[in-house]
């Protein structure tokens, strides 16, 4: 084991194991919305602004602590939600709704409603009784009714 790792301790090995695993699923929650998103919520400039700024305040933060060895889990942890957030998006797709970085598959979705506002369509859908909202803006509510009907017959 190289001298920089000698110093750390269960905290700093179990926030880099948090930290690669945040990665990994971030990079496989990117690759299955790329294949299923239907609908996807628009993204806003300030979104890639803000995955950069927390990517380069955990790198900052280990050069300017003098890059020490206890310092290299914080910065991890920072550079894996950065790159969580430039890389997840939040919609709907046959797979199911992505919101707050995760996945909803259809069957474990109980209950699922789309209503017509002003710019796009709200989508409500219960999981586990806590009803929750996503808005497409600029989605076309026919077309996101006629998706979920075919997802209702499916699931």
């Amino acid at each position: 084991m190289p001298a920089f790792f000698s110093s750390f301790g269960v905290l700093e090995w179990t926030l880099v194991i948090v930290a690669a695993l945040l990665v990994c699923y971030s990079v496989y929650l990117a690759i299955d919305q790329r294949g299923s998103l239907r609908f996807a919520v628009p993204r806003e400039p300030v979104n890639a602004v803000v995955a950069a700024a927390v990517a380069v305040l955990g790198i900052g933060y280990f050069v300017v602590r003098g890059a020490q060895p206890d310092d290299f889990s914080a910065c991890c942890v920072l550079v894996a939600v950065g790159a969580s957030l430039a890389l997840v998006r939040s919609g709907m797709g046959p797979h199911g709704i992505y919101q707050g970085g995760m996945r909803v598959g259809w069957d474990r979705i109980e209950r699922v409603e789309s209503v017509a506002v002003a710019g796009g369509v709200s989508v409500r859908y219960t999981m586990r009784g806590a009803e929750r909202e996503l808005v497409l803006l600029g989605a076309d509510a026919g077309a996101v009714e006629a998706f979920l009907a075919d997802m209702r017959k499916i699931h």
